[in-house]
């Protein structure tokens, strides 16, 4: 019923945009934005957002979101326009009588905890362009895959390349893993997974493969049918350490090989993750030498005690390459730099990058296009 409820409303809101002749967000040849809102009683409107505009330090960029008034004209539209605005992708929202309301006007919108936020994408580099709405050719499922270690269903999504259905040919997998603030729905939403990988492979960069994106939380929110708020999953933080998500990683492996046709040599099969979700690749691979051939690791949170020793492995076997991926302006720098350290002392090969950015999904956008360049080459026939 609630959710019934909350679709009338927001068809009520689209419609007063339609009534109002409201567009919203106009995006001018500058690259200057208007925004507007609708709210005939509202007393104070703003808009939260993480822009960057033109001429400011790329270094000292972060994408939390910062706040600015709008005004409100005769027929009770806010709005404002913005300076330039840097080409890049980013999400915004209205503030209305101290709650967070999406723009009703744009039909783009991403989850982050509880709160629903616009997104818009403005064009004018190559990177930028990666993440620009293409119209998705592939098709996506949710599935729930059982989990022995925790005697309940698990969640994830699985992106399937255009042509699948159509084939009977077998595709590459990449295994993409969230942070501590996301779900199966993060690298979808706010990391516009599908449109690199298809706008890749129409640029002939790549060959697309079978992408999985599993809910790496912990306890009852990664539950078959169960979503709780990230305050639920901090609670369990010290569960998120213990390794249960990745004890039963090799079951979805199991079900997406069983299920999929997908290829199953390890030079096939690709993995990355990013914060918190990083920890975990890392867990994953060096418990699983043999099953992987490229690993990212974006900007870790990664403590010594959090990755096993593989002394008693055969490092003869480790058949992958590791690339770390760093923000120079991400506050766990440091943190990755131990990592380094700690590969090193453990005697795994890894490649070492680093990038203008922060812990933001503007610089995971940016590690994870050169990942996939990287892992599913353009000459890689499925």
């Amino acid at each position: 019923m609630r959710n019934s409820l909350t679709l009338i409303f927001a068809l009520l809101l689209s419609l007063n945009c339609f009534c109002q002749n409201i567009v919203s967000p106009e995006i001018h040849a500058d690259n200057s934005v208007t925004f507007r809102y609708y709210a005939p009683d509202a007393k104070n409107v703003s808009i939260v957002a993480d822009f960057q505009f033109a001429g400011e330090d790329t270094l000292q960029y972060t994408d939390f979101n910062r706040k600015w008034k709008m005004t409100k004209d005769t027929l009770g539209v806010w709005s404002i326009t913005t300076p330039p605005i840097i080409p890049e992708t980013y999400t915004y929202a209205f503030i209305n009588k101290g709650k967070c309301v999406r723009d009703t006007c744009n039909p783009e919108i991403v989850w982050q905890n509880e709160d629903a936020f616009s997104l818009i994408s403005l064009e004018g580099n190559y990177n930028s362009d990666l993440y620009l709405n293409s119209g998705i050719t592939g098709s996506i499922d949710t599935i729930y895959y059982y989990s022995t270690h925790e005697n309940f269903h698990r969640r994830a999504l699985v992106y399937l390349p255009e042509g699948y259905h159509s084939s009977d040919s077998s595709y590459p997998v990449l295994y993409l893993l969230h942070g501590l603030n996301g779900s199966e729905k993060a690298w979808a939403a706010r990391g516009r997974v599908f449109q690199i990988v298809e706008n890749l492979a129409r640029k002939g960069q790549i060959t697309p493969p079978i992408i999985v994106m599993p809910d790496c939380n912990v306890g009852k929110r990664a539950r078959k049918d169960k979503h709780y708020s990230l305050l639920s999953n901090m609670l369990n933080y010290p569960a998120l350490c213990q390794g249960k998500v990745e004890a039963a990683f090799p079951q979805l492996v199991c079900y997406i090989d069983s299920t999929y046709r997908a290829l199953k040599d390890n030079r096939s099969t690709s993995i990355a993750g990013f914060s918190s979700g990083a920890r975990m690749v890392a867990n994953i691979t060096i418990n699983h030498p043999m099953a992987f051939s490229n690993v990212g690791i974006f900007s870790p949170v990664i403590h010594n005690e959090q990755v096993p020793s593989p002394k008693r492995l055969n490092l003869d076997s480790l058949s992958c390459t590791y690339r770390v991926y760093l923000g120079k302006s991400d506050f766990f720098y440091g943190n990755g730099e131990q990592f380094y350290k700690l590969l090193d002392k453990r005697n795994i090969p890894f490649t070492a990058y680093s990038y203008y950015g922060g812990h933001t999904w503007r610089a995971w956008r940016l590690f994870l296009a050169d990942f996939i360049k990287t892992a599913f080459p353009a000459d890689r026939i499925p």
